[in-house]
């Protein structure tokens, strides 16, 4: 301590020479744990480890380890190999005491006593399989539920008389179509249609069957109203169309190219006229199609709502106004209110006992069936009104473990229910925002930091949110304490943007331990045309002899995997574990890393970033640590060896490509038949006698129908600083006669048509997707790639917004509503005020269904080799001071 002192009472500015002794100290110290051997840097894999790569993947994505099967006692549709599934007796289940029902249903099929799932016995009984829609789902904001006040709107819709008027359809739905000409009425009935039997059954086993709307009415008068099987009249009405095409454009933004992708720079081919007439775009009926009975592959309708999960700042006007704003102006359909409950329907399915505890609502009501929100909110899902998630349940069951299993329910009704995620997401991340505004208050520092909150007012909000709005740093410290400590307790919930800022430091992390990152991968899979997708959608697929011919068509592909976001996100979570652990040879285990020598060397570690494109599908970001990576002053003064260069070309040939013969020019590309339905195939086997020449084919037509970059407005082109479209993909690349390196670290594949992106050859053949490679080298243009990926990586999911503006909304109607209870109780104040604050924030937040499904199912959002483990520099002070009393006087 004596020595400390004396250095402390000294300079606090050491010599550059002490500072960079103690660094090449500190990275010998890393070199002898990490063993870094730098003559071992970007060793390429022999040719039959290649192969044996390329035979892993085929064995991992064969039919056998692909199949699946029904559990006849959990219903659940599981994995045969990774959960060890198994036949067994009847009379030879453990504990089949479990099995007999405690409360007896009329419906219940027993077997032998047992209530067990019909699909997941002996032979099989078909199992129900709803109808399949075409829209892309997503979610923008949070939800909520209220109760309507029925008294209210009596006149409208007359209480419980079933069904609805159609009036009502056109008060509450609006659609908007995008392109040129007329929508066929035909093209509605998708989405629209309605069948007047249907929904008499529907209505009459609602009646007779569920418990919580046995006291409706079924009006004939009502049914008499609605089409025998048609679009109602009064939703036609409301239909309001938009010339402009580069809204679909924009919308669907994203990596992977369009079916309807030209070749930038190709002069027109009049020996291969288009599928449509050049003055009508792709998905606008001809009128030769008019006459012809057929439907369109999606039509992809956006959904406009705003939801506000504690009316902040929307009122009930306003959300109903909301759904109105595209409806004709000249329809003479105007908007009318219809106000609410005050109070959100309560979505916490048990209630809590006086003591604290949670009830299992095993107490008979008098006045009816216990008010569980999913069996009420959901009687398509629940159509008996009992299995409801935190329901009745004589053993309860977890919530998100209730909901996985829902999702993973045989019949699938749960996972292509319209709602149903999105509503449970919200749950979750409500919850979990509850809590963790909790934990933030109950900090020992929070106390200090209350009187400076309470200098805080809604004139120096705005003014910061002026501050952020012309990119100045906000001056005022309370707003940046208030500001930290939202993002704090934000980065808590699952999909907020605080909580995907992590892996900022998780990425320095690993870096501080493997030296810097050696690759920037970016692999987009092809959900639609993917045969493996379509297996996961329920498909009858025979991955061991694949016969594209025998399969489902480009549009029946569409349909199934827009109407099962639960199947684009396995296959998603699947395929990129599939390619690291066989390709890439670096599997995670419990207790370790296990790394072997794959097609892009022997691997280290990875970190990666799983996103969504503008259209719902997901891709990943990745870096990637080789072993034996030298350090950045290493790597400089290595790049100046001939014979180091050399191998980093040969590196280059081998893993990152541009180019193959072929792929000269515009001409020379568009010469090559495009086959936008190459995805849906298997990869060539390496077993093959003419696996190379059969390889090599494979992958030419990949990249020419994958990788070629078409700039479009809307979509990739931008308006620079000088007023200028530019591409936002960098496009047209370089240019390049051949694979090369600099010595200061610029490098570049082989590219001779400036608009093929780089691909990654054995991520391109098996995965038979779009993707990008990078080697970082730390050159010139990449000497900050770190700091940069991590920034990208942990960048905003939703559209720009002024988060100081969002924190002033906020801000405003917490005062405006403050508790009552909450009166004497300043800490108890401060968490309401976080927790609205976080749902402020929340409601800008935009999510594709597979992205909410994956953070539902525990996928995550992030994909790392190793685990981290935070360390809080205030705990860490703590015991500093505790353990080393005397360091508070050298503080001060």
């Amino acid at each position: 301590m004596t020595e400390l002192a004396q250095a402390k009472s000294g300079s606090r500015k050491r010599p550059r020479a002490q500072l960079q002794q103690e660094r090449r100290v500190a990275q010998r110290v890393e070199e002898r744990i990490v063993g870094r051997d730098t003559s071992s840097y970007l060793d390429l894999p022999t040719e039959e480890a290649r192969l044996d790569c390329s035979r892993q993947y085929h064995q991992a994505t064969s039919s056998a380890a692909l199949q699946s099967a029904v559990c006849g006692i959990c219903a659940r549709e599981v994995s045969v190999s990774r959960d060890g599934v198994q036949r067994t007796k009847l009379t030879e289940v453990p504990n089949r005491t479990r099995l007999i029902p405690r409360v007896p249903h009329p419906k219940h099929e027993l077997y032998d006593g047992c209530l067990l799932d019909p699909a997941g016995l002996f032979p099989k009984t078909p199992g129900y399989r709803p109808a399949s829609t075409t829209l892309q789902r997503g979610m923008k904001g949070t939800v909520s539920t209220y109760e309507l006040d029925t008294s209210g709107v009596v006149d409208m819709l007359e209480g419980k008389l079933m069904p609805r008027m159609p009036e009502v359809l056109a008060k509450v739905i609006s659609v908007t179509f995008v392109g040129i000409g007329p929508l066929p009425k035909r093209w509605l009935r998708t989405t629209f249609r309605v069948r007047r039997p249907v929904v008499h059954a529907a209505l009459v086993h609602l009646q007779r069957e569920h418990r919580h709307y046995a006291d409706i009415h079924i009006s004939e008068e009502r049914l008499r109203a609605l089409p025998e099987d048609d679009v109602p009249e009064e939703l036609l009405g409301v239909v309001r169309h938009c010339s402009d095409p580069g809204v679909t454009l924009q919308e669907n933004g994203g990596y992977v190219p369009e079916d309807d992708d030209g070749v930038p720079g190709a002069p027109a081919d009049d020996d291969n006229p288009p599928m449509h007439p050049p003055d009508v775009p792709r998905g606008q009926p001809t009128d030769a199609s008019l006459e012809q009975p057929c439907l369109p592959d999606v039509i992809p309708l956006q959904v406009s709502g705003s939801i506000d999960t504690d009316l902040t700042r929307t009122s009930a006007t306003d959300l109903m106004m909301w759904g109105l704003q595209n409806l004709w102006k000249t329809s003479g359909e105007g908007g009318y209110s219809v106000r609410h409950g005050q109070a959100p329907v309560s979505d916490f399915g048990r209630q809590r006992r006086a003591d604290g505890s949670a009830s299992d609502n095993d107490a008979p009501d008098t006045q009816g069936p216990p008010a569980n929100y999913f069996e009420r909110a959901f009687p398509c899902l629940f159509p008996y009104g009992l299995g409801g998630i935190e329901g009745d349940q004589p053993e309860p069951v977890d919530f998100r473990e209730h909901v996985r299993w829902a999702l993973q329910y045989h019949d699938r009704r749960f996972r292509r229910h319209e709602t149903f995620p999105f509503v449970v997401f919200a749950i979750e991340q409500r919850r979990e925002a509850l809590g963790s505004a909790r934990i933030q208050v109950r900090r020992k520092t929070f106390e200090q930091e209350l009187q400076v909150l309470s200098s805080i007012t809604l004139q120096s909000l705005k003014h910061a949110s002026e501050q952020e709005a012309a990119k100045a740093q906000i001056t005022d410290p309370a707003v940046l304490l208030l500001k930290r400590l939202v993002h704090g307790a934000a980065g808590r919930v699952q999909g907020t943007d605080a909580a995907r800022y992590k892996i900022r430091a998780q990425i320095w992390s690993t870096s501080l331990v493997y030296g810097p990152p050696s690759m920037w991968i970016t692999i987009n899979p092809s959900d639609i045309h993917d045969p493996i997708a379509q297996l996961f959608a329920g498909e009858d697929i025979d991955l061991d002899n694949f016969v594209a011919s025998s399969g489902p068509d480009a549009a029946r592909r569409a349909v199934s995997i827009a109407d099962d976001p639960y199947a684009a996100a396995r296959f998603f979570h699947f395929l990129t574990l599939t390619l690291l652990e066989t390709l890439f040879q670096i599997r995670v285990t419990p207790y370790a890393v296990k790394s072997g020598t794959g097609v892009l060397g022997k691997a280290a570690a990875y970190v990666g970033s799983v996103e969504s494109q503008g259209r719902g599908s997901l891709h990943l970001h990745m870096l990637l640590w080789l072993h034996n990576t030298p350090r950045s002053e290493q790597l400089h003064e290595l790049l100046h060896d001939e014979l180091f260069r050399s191998r980093v070309v040969a590196y280059i040939r081998a893993n990152v490509r541009a180019y193959m013969t072929g792929l000269e020019t515009a001409a020379s590309v568009k010469a090559i038949p495009k086959d936008n339905d190459i995805p849906f195939s298997r990869p060539p086997h390496p077993d093959s006698p003419d696996y190379h020449a059969e390889v090599a084919d494979f992958e030419l037509r990949l990249a020419r129908a994958q990788q070629v970059h078409t700039c479009k407005v809307k979509r990739c082109l931008r308006f620079n600083a000088k007023g200028r479209l530019a591409c936002k993909r960098r496009a047209p690349f370089e240019h390049a006669e051949d694979d090369y390196i600099k010595e200061d670290g610029r490098w570049g594949p082989k590219r001779l048509y400036r608009y093929m992106n780089g691909w990654i050859p054995a991520v391109l053949v098996h995965g038979r997707c779009n993707n990008d490679g990078k080697l970082l080298t730390n050159g010139a243009d990449t000497k900050n790639i770190t700091f940069y990926v991590s920034s990208y990586a942990g960048k905003k999911q939703a559209k720009n917004h002024n988060m100081s503006a969002i924190i002033a909304d906020g801000f405003a109607y917490d005062q405006l509503h403050k508790r009552t209870d909450y009166m004497n109780d300043l800490r108890e104040q401060q968490r309401l005020l976080l927790f609205r604050l976080m749902n402020s924030i929340n409601r800008e937040q935009e999510l594709a269904g597979p992205m909410v499904i994956s953070y539902l199912m525990g996928w995550s959002d992030v994909k790392t080799s190793h685990s981290y483990a935070p360390l809080y520099w205030s705990s860490f002070m703590a015991a500093l001071f505790q353990a080393f009393p005397n360091l508070r006087q050298l503080r001060r």
